[in-house]
């Protein structure tokens, strides 16, 4: 007889914290979390449930924290925490860029396991039309006027941050690396991320990785899929599947997405 699994050997592969509304009054934040498998791959040899200490701490001296037993689905699982009157993430000139530290801590009885760390903006964006004609992001209900569009290429990801809250940066061809979007998190610039399209016209095929990797950053303002007809409108629903909180813009304005 095999014994039963347990999260002695057990350890986080990926936390994702993903806001799920924020105003002025309250902030709802939910941290989903996957274990690595254990070896050899079996059902049998995972744990069904573990238990999670969820921090959230900003610079300012703010704590709060919660313990949760967590039924697992395919080694994943989701805590949820509300926090009371939040600090939100503004664009430059409109705001302070407030960050929260998120930490999951993977437990058996006091002993820690394991733990991860990471970092999440809790600020909302909208477009007010799909195709961006307007150029106006409303930011936590208040309108941010995009005055400068700054492209970005692979290339040039290296360069120099525009200085104002009122420009917009839009990656192309490639998806921005994590040192471009902490930097804009900490400089308050929104940015617009394109969806590559490989040589053979369809998206990189490690679109789910990437929006994991980049959905959390509060300057994501929204993923833009270029205009390849039926292809566009499968992209755009694929997105709004993976991320429902980030706008998409269907069709770029002018050349700056190409």
């Amino acid at each position: 007889m095999q014994p039963s699994p347990t999260v002695e050997a057990s350890k986080l592969a990926q936390i994702k914290p993903v806001v799920r509304y924020v105003d002025d009054e309250q902030a709802v934040i939910d941290t989903h979390f996957r274990l690595k498998p254990r070896l050899p791959q079996s059902s049998d040899s995972n744990p069904k449930r573990v238990r999670v200490l969820l921090e959230v701490e900003d610079e300012h001296g703010f704590h709060d924290e919660t313990f949760a037993q967590v039924e697992l689905q395919h080694l994943c699982g989701m805590v949820r925490m509300q926090l009371v009157v939040p600090q939100r993430w503004w664009p430059a000139g409109m705001g302070d860029q407030s960050l929260y530290r998120i930490s999951l801590t993977l437990l058996k009885g006091r002993r820690i396991l394991d733990q991860m760390q990471t970092t999440v903006g809790l600020t909302s964006v909208r477009v007010t039309d799909s195709h961006f004609d307007s150029r106006t992001f409303m930011v936590n209900g208040k309108p941010c006027e995009i005055h400068t569009i700054v492209p970005v290429d692979h290339v040039h990801e290296d360069a120099l941050l525009p200085a104002s809250g009122d420009s917009l940066i839009v990656v192309r061809d490639h998806y921005g690396s994590d040192n471009l979007f902490d930097s804009a998190d900490l400089a308050g610039i929104l940015m617009v991320q394109c969806v590559p399209i490989s040589a053979d016209g369809m998206p990189e095929k490690d679109l789910i990785e990437q929006i994991s990797r980049l959905a959390a950053h509060p300057s994501l303002a929204g993923w833009c899929v270029s205009p390849q007809g039926k292809l566009s409108n499968s992209m755009a629903k694929q997105l709004k599947a993976l991320d429902p909180i980030h706008p998409i813009i269907e069709h770029s304005p002018g050349n700056w997405a190409a």
